[in-house]
Parts: C-alpha cells; sequence; structure tokens
C-alpha cells in the first residue's frame, strides 16, 4: 500500500520514488492528500519546506491574523503583519538588502564570493547579473517574488511561530 501511495505521490509532483516515500509520510502524519501535500509544501533537497503562500492562507483563515501588502516592487516589498491580539509591525526589504545576503547568491558568487582556485574576491563575481544570481532572483519579476515570499516567512515566523513550527520555507 504505502509503495503505491509513494508511487503515486512521486507521479503527481514529478519526483522519484524515494522522495515519494518522504511525501507519503508527511502526508500521513497531517493527513492530507497529494494535491493537499503540493499546496501546502516545497520539496528542497528531499525535505518539506512550507510555502510561502500557504503560511499566509493558513495565519489568516486558521490563526486570525490579518496580512497586508503595503509594497511590492522589484526593488522594495513591505508588508504588514497583525496577529489574532492586534499586534501589528511592519517587515521589509530592498533589493539592495537582499543583495547583501547570501540567498540570491550562485555558489562562491555574492559578498561571501571566494574563488576557490586563487582564495581571493573575484569582483566579477560580486555584479547581480544573471550569471551570478540564482534564477528564481535573476529577474526583476523573480526577486520581486523571492523578497515577497522571505518577508512573508520572516513575518510570520516572528508573529506566529507556532505556524511553522520549525518547517523551513524554500527562502530560508
Amino acid at each position: 500500500f504505502c509503495a503505491d501511495m509513494a508511487e503515486a505521490f512521486a507521479a503527481v509532483i514529478c519526483c522519484d520514488k524515494r522522495q515519494g516515500q518522504a511525501m507519503v509520510l508527511q502526508a500521513l502524519c497531517e493527513g492530507l492528500t497529494p494535491m493537499e501535500l503540493q499546496r501546502r509544501y516545497h520539496w528542497i533537497q528531499g525535505k518539506p519546506s512550507m510555502r510561502a503562500d500557504a503560511m499566509r492562507a493558513e495565519f489568516v483563515m486558521n490563526h486570525g491574523g490579518k496580512f497586508e501588502v503595503l509594497e511590492l516592487t522589484p526593488d522594495k516589498v513591505a508588508v504588514r503583519i497583525t496577529d489574532a491580539d492586534q499586534r501589528t509591525r511592519d517587515f521589509s526589504i530592498t533589493w539592495e538588502q537582499a543583495l547583501q545576503e547570501p540567498w540570491p547568491w550562485k555558489k562562491e558568487c555574492g559578498p561571501l564570493a571566494v574563488d576557490p582556485k586563487t582564495g581571493h574576491v573575484d569582483p566579477r563575481r560580486l555584479e547581480p547579473t544573471a550569471a551570478n544570481l540564482k534564477d528564481n532572483w535573476a529577474t526583476p519579476r523573480g526577486r520581486q517574488n523571492m523578497m515577497f515570499a522571505r518577508m512573508t516567512s520572516e513575518g510570520l515566523r516572528a508573529m506566529c511561530a507556532q505556524l511553522v513550527a520549525g518547517i523551513y520555507t524554500p527562502e530560508d
């Protein structure tokens, strides 16, 4: 039975059978169908990673919170989160701030870039070009979406930790 379920999960999500097995276990633990599991999680390196849109939906529907988008552009994302006790906090990030972090960059690029052959920083690896950025950060629309997901994750972790309870988002 579980082997058949693993094959079904793998077919729905387009992954290998081992990841399908992990997904079956996750679904059984949470009482989710394959489609519900796909709506709730990304699977990164074989581990569940809660989707930012699923976090927002659950926060509003099941935790009595409010989530407001204040600004959503490729250069800045700002959100306002209000919890069930009416505590409000704003979270924001700019593209310049994101470039100071390791997450938008491909391996061996960005502010921590060191050329593995020379041990020196190659200035060409510090340029935010498509060649140096991860695919999902390499376009204006992509970086806007990723910064929005980052602010969702950061904000909801701070305001409603029980929502994710140790499950990371893909942005983390």
